[in-house]
Parts: structure tokens; sequence; C-alpha cells
């Protein structure tokens, strides 16, 4: 799964930055507000990341959470 998340931020990135044959979309991605949606995909993966961390540690990460 990490590698389909590195894949489709490299993706992303390119896009956005008009290196791919989808730059010429970068208005309507920006215009989406895809920049956030991505920010709060990658902070939802991190925070998975750290859980299964710490579960896979048999750490008590109750009290860590939101």
């Amino acid at each position: 799964m990490k590698n389909q998340h590195a894949d489709a931020r490299k993706f992303l990135y390119k896009a956005l930055n008009g290196i791919s044959p989808f730059g010429k979309f970068k208005t309507a991605i920006q215009n989406m507000n895809l920049d956030r949606k991505w920010h709060d995909f990658e902070q939802e993966c991190a925070e998975r990341e750290v859980k299964e961390w710490l579960d896979s540690r048999q750490i008590d990460w109750t009290g860590f959470t939101k």
C-alpha cells in the first residue's frame, strides 16, 4: 500500500507542477482544492502508519488520538 501512496504522490506532484501530460489541468486541479484534499490524505496516511507502528509494538496509543 505504501508504494501505491508514493506513486500517487509522485503523479500528483508532477501533475500540479505541469510536468506530466496532465499539466494542462493544473488550474482545474487547484480549483478543486486538491492541494488541501491531498494534505488531508497524507495526514491520514501518516496517522495510520503511526498507529500501525504502535500496534505492532503493542503500545497503548489510545490517549494520543484526536
